[in-house]
């Protein structure tokens, strides 16, 4: 199964990724902060990463750099 981590701080968009991509088959870990996505990177280890570019203590832009 393939793995995709969402970062993104809206509840409502973070659920609504969640559902609709689990439904469509792949296994889905969502992450609040671009720091927390950054945390989980090693461990969940996905094949795509989705971020909001605008987020608390790390925007998409720098997770993005950072990874």
């Amino acid at each position: 199964m393939q793995k995709i981590l969402v970062a993104e701080d809206d509840i409502l968009l973070a659920t609504l990724h969640e559902i609709t991509l689990s439904e469509a088959g792949f296994d889905v870990l969502v992450c609040r902060d671009g720091q927390q996505a950054l945390e989980a990177m090693d461990a969940f280890d996905p094949d795509l990463l989705i971020t909001d570019f605008f987020m608390p203590r790390m925007n998409g832009g720098e997770l993005i750099k950072a990874t």
